[in-house]
């Protein structure tokens, strides 16, 4: 806490440079939000930093998204790999059998 009122009495500072002694006490009082306001953005910093981390996370699950994609592929040729040839095969043997039938 003691920090935070150094940066609130620098800030009354600057605000009396600005504009004189009693101006200078009213920018103490407008001062004082934004600088609480600044103990968000440092807060938000943290968050930036958590919000870093969870776009490494996400790049990693981008990565393992591509790879499952590929999966996905290469099963689905084998899928229709598979059920192409059963299906040539099934017709090739249906051929055969009516071939013999009518023989």
């Amino acid at each position: 806490m003691a920090r935070v009122y150094g940066y609130r009495g620098g800030g009354g500072g600057s605000g009396g440079g600005g504009g004189g002694g009693g101006g200078g006490g009213g920018g103490d009082d407008e001062r004082m939000k934004p600088k609480k306001k600044k103990k968000k953005k440092k807060k938000k910093k943290k968050k930036k930093k958590k919000m870093m981390m969870k776009m490494k996370k996400k790049k990693e699950s981008k990565k393992k998204k591509k790879r499952k994609k590929k999966k996905k592929q290469k099963d689905r040729f084998t899928v229709s790999f598979l059920l192409s040839f059963t299906v040539l095969f099934g017709f090739s043997s249906f051929l055969l059998v009516q071939v013999k039938l009518t023989k």
